[in-house]
């Protein structure tokens, strides 16, 4: 083996980072059924609603698990500025470019309020999860001394009553028990973090088994579809009116936190020969890049938006391979495009540029801190 990529291996995990490739074509497909009109079009009881929702089922979980993974990854690391500003001039990259674009082909679609939301994504919450991560990011310091500080058994004991809670409240209820915006938000993010770095510094699962825990996490999805057919069927055979039940399809659901957990139990651990491992460190550093595309607002209101209703007609043996190969198309187009800003953050010299103003914000933050 090189001694380049000895020295990669030791500082990466690439079970995780393949998760972080599958979680985003998760949640493309996932873009694919919500923002593209499958689910809000489909037929109720039909074989593609079932199918639909069978699918949506099994990729809810890929937002929490990337939460995950952010607390397996960041935890015992430096939590750099340099980093934070990186991926805030990725950001605007994308948002930017795609004003530009948007405003040569169709200059009604760029308002005022359009440009100052490519500027200022976090402010504007263009993106719900990074202004989420945003948040996170300052905090993570001090959940990291959280966990440092807290022996097994009190961290097991902040999980267990954050899962009480966040999770099975607010899914007993059905509505804003402790304000988690159902999983949107910055707090629900955080939770997923300290659950990431309670599995990294206790190497959680570790003689389990990929099989054994991929397992489990498809015995989850199982159950969730089966628990939203049959609560609907219940409903309909009871009122005669057809009743969305979407109470364990959510980022706060119990048993989408068991998906989602056990995934990365699944792969962290999990042995990748070399060659597939080159393919892993070429398209994992793109995986935002994918997300930050396909669902910026210009594009996903002028060409996801109900573009795939379409599928609808299609027979219903083939309309889930549509929806997946639909999903690894927008996967594909955009880790192509990501790794086309990466030259081009390469070429104008970005992380010098990202570290000199770590520097800058270090040193005015510090005499600041000093007084």
């Amino acid at each position: 083996m090189p001694d380049s990529l000895k020295n990669v291996d030791s500082e990466r995990n690439y079970g995780i980072d393949l998760l972080r490739i599958i979680c985003m074509v998760m949640i493309v497909i996932h873009h694919v059924l919500l923002h593209g009109g499958i689910l809000r079009e489909v037929e109720w009881f039909c074989p593609q609603y079932k199918e639909a929702w069978f699918l949506e089922a099994g990729v809810f979980c890929a937002v929490n698990a990337y939460g995950i993974i952010s607390g397996y990854v960041g935890y015992g690391r430096t939590h750099r500025i340099s980093r934070f500003i990186s991926m805030y001039l990725r950001l605007i990259f994308y948002t930017l470019l795609t004003t530009a674009i948007f405003a040569f082909i169709s200059s009604g679609l760029v308002t005022r309020e359009v440009v100052r939301n490519a500027f200022l994504p976090f402010g504007y919450e263009v993106y719900w999860y990074c202004t989420a991560y945003f948040c996170l990011f300052f905090f993570m310091p001090f959940l990291d001394r959280m966990m440092e500080s807290l022996d097994r058994a009190g961290a097991r004991r902040f999980l267990l009553i954050a899962f009480i809670l966040f999770s099975v409240m607010q899914t007993v209820y059905h509505k804003q028990f402790a304000y988690t915006n159902e999983g949107y938000s910055f707090l629900w993010l955080a939770l997923m973090y300290v659950a990431g770095a309670y599995i990294r510094k206790y190497d959680v699962g570790r003689n389990g088994g990929t099989v054994r825990y991929f397992s489990v996490y498809l015995l989850s999805v199982i159950f969730v579809w089966i628990a939203k057919m049959g609560t609907e069927h219940f409903r309909y055979l009871k009122t005669h009116e057809y009743t969305e039940s979407v109470r364990l399809v959510n980022y706060t659901s119990p048993f989408i936190i068991v998906c989602a957990v056990f995934l990365v139990l699944a792969f962290k651990d999990l042995r990748i020969g070399i060659s597939i491992k080159k393919a892993i460190a070429f398209l994992s550093p793109v995986s935002l890049d994918v997300y930050l595309i396909h669902d910026e607002p210009l594009i996903r209101e002028n060409v996801i938006i109900g573009a795939f209703i379409k599928y609808l007609a299609l027979n219903p043996v083939l309309m889930p391979g549509a929806v997946i190969g639909t999903a690894v198309v927008i996967w594909l187009s955009g880790s192509v495009i990501g790794r086309f800003r990466i030259l081009v953050f390469k070429l104008l010299k970005i992380d010098s540029f990202c570290q000199w103003a770590e520097r800058i914000v270090t040193a005015v933050v510090g005499k600041w801190l000093e007084r």
